[in-house]
């Protein structure tokens, strides 16, 4: 909303003069609306990415004590958790 009170109370009387009030209130209004859109997306983008490194850190955290065991198996070792076989 917008409100207008001119000094001179017949200032907005001239049908141009109250078009060109009205095209500057509906400019302003789309810029701010742009600026709100443009601060949304990205916020978005940021979440987004947020999101993409936050699981890419999970992955690689929970598959390294994973390919870890793989490794140490393949090499002949255990984990010192794993039971032992009896001998």
């Amino acid at each position: 909303m917008l409100g207008v009170r001119p000094a001179d109370p017949h200032a907005l009387d001239a049908p141009e003069q109250l078009h060109q009030l009205e095209t500057f209130a509906n400019q302003t209004a789309l810029a701010i609306e742009r600026a709100r859109l443009a601060e949304e997306a990205s916020d978005a983008q940021i979440r987004m990415e947020t999101e993409r490194l936050r699981n890419s850190l999970l992955s690689s955290v929970s598959h390294e004590p994973q390919d870890a065991a793989r490794h140490d198996h393949r090499r002949g070792e255990h984990d010192p958790r794993e039971r032992l076989p009896a001998r």
